[in-house]
């Protein structure tokens, strides 16, 4: 059995939990996803799926074929499951599976626009705010995520106080741009997104799927590597291109996705720390891929960054402040009335339970009368037998003592 310990990569509490599986084995999970950790002495070995080499160079090739070392596979069967990866020599690395999905699940994920699109028309979110689907609520529960890739976290090149998260949807579902036309543009107006949001309650930023207006998402030129189906594209501002293989791997875990996941309203994200979007274009080698990358943070980084959201909204949007605590008053008027009727219905159960137990207290009196009584006939009818048996018992003695006495007479008449 491993050793659960609760915090998250690297010492870094972001809200999870490691298992130690000994041997210098252990696993980070969260709700961003999961990263094998190696903590060998040693160096870099390349048995274990990562490399020195951030950027592909140095290391052994990864048990993935032709996937670069240090790798986090997104599983483009599981599309919309956020996937945990560390920075390697300041390059994140990543690997699709896109190609590979069947046509079902493709389209599932795509209907899932208009899904939201009938949210957004059913509920519209108070001013301010926006309504988004956990994009890990996309995955049916019972599917296990795959297992990742692994980091030597003791290797100086691997950045495992700054891990990201990644998450890729297809194309169609992020733009209404025809995919053959995307790489025509530079940018592309998006539809969704895959972004980090603010959930005030929980005081948590959870990556979502939501509906968006008047957004424009850069199409990212993906450029070939001189390894087969690797390419390089610049995502994140400030960092490296990310690396990216594409694989031809076919998945036989594909599932539907869930069609009816649970909406939320949320708050906006601040400024800083925001996701960052591309479409990636790999020309004529592969389909377009949307990718969404966000940098994650530590529990209280987030919820001072909920507070700070709040504050902004509630300053910022008077209006919406004004709807909140409309809805809020009609939601207690509400859950008065229920409590009311509740405390009603408590009530006459009280007075049926106190007339029950009256009866009940009558009931017993009469059975401990009837008992008392009942007592009393027995031992009068067992007195009444008694004194049947002595009466019985004296008149046969009667008849015996007449008896005796006349054999008495006779016998002294004789003698005389």
């Amino acid at each position: 059995m491993g050793k659960n310990n609760s915090g998250g990569y690297g010492g870094s509490n972001l809200g999870g939990h490691t298992t130690d599986h000994g041997n210098g084995k252990s696993t980070s999970s969260d709700n961003r996803g999961d990263i094998s950790h190696h903590t060998d002495s040693g160096g870099s070995k390349g048995d274990h799926g990562w490399g020195r080499g951030g950027d592909g160079s140095g290391g052994s090739s990864s048990s993935r074929g032709d996937a670069p070392e240090n790798a986090s596979r997104v599983n483009m069967a599981h599309a919309g499951i956020p996937v945990a990866l560390y920075p390697v020599s300041g390059v994140l690395t990543v690997s699709l599976n896109w190609p590979t999905i069947t046509a079902a699940v493709r389209e599932a994920f795509i209907g899932l626009d208009t899904y939201l699109g009938n949210s957004l028309a059913r509920t519209a979110p108070y001013a301010g705010r926006l309504l988004g689907v956990v994009v890990g609520s996309l995955l049916p529960g019972q599917i296990a995520p795959d297992p990742k890739f692994s980091y030597n976290l003791k290797d100086p090149l691997v950045d495992k106080d700054n891990p990201y998260s990644v998450t890729a949807l297809p194309a169609e579902l992020v733009t209404s741009v025809p995919v053959a036309d995307i790489p025509k543009n530079t940018t592309v107006p998006a539809r969704v997104l895959a972004q980090a949001v603010i959930d005030e309650l929980a005081q948590t930023r959870p990556v979502t799927i939501t509906p968006v207006k008047s957004t424009l998402v850069p199409v990212v030129k993906a450029q070939k590597t001189n390894k087969h189906n690797v390419y390089t594209a610049q995502v994140v501002p400030g960092m490296k291109p990310v690396r990216i293989h594409v694989s031809s791997y076919p998945d036989k875990s594909q599932v539907m996705p869930n069609s009816t996941p649970a909406v939320k309203q949320y708050l906006s994200h601040p400024d800083e720390g925001r996701s960052h979007h591309a479409i990636l274009d790999f020309g004529r080698d592969h389909a377009p891929v949307y990718v969404s990358v966000t940098k994650q943070l530590k529990p209280e980084e987030e919820k001072k960054l909920a507070e700070k959201a709040r504050k902004e909204w509630v300053a910022d949007n008077s209006v919406g402040v004004i709807k909140v605590l409309a809805d809020i008053n009609t939601l207690i008027i509400s859950t008065e009335k229920q409590m009311s009727a509740k405390q009603q219905e408590l009530r006459n159960k009280q007075a049926e339970l106190q007339d029950l137990s009256k009866e009940l207290m009558v009931k017993n009196a009469r059975d401990k009368k009837k008992r008392e009584i009942n007592t009393v006939i027995n031992q009068l009818t067992a007195d009444l037998s008694n004194i049947q048996k002595d009466l019985a018992d004296a008149a046969e003695n009667k008849i015996l003592n007449e008896k005796n006495a006349g054999r008495t007479e006779k016998a002294g008449a004789k003698s005389g």
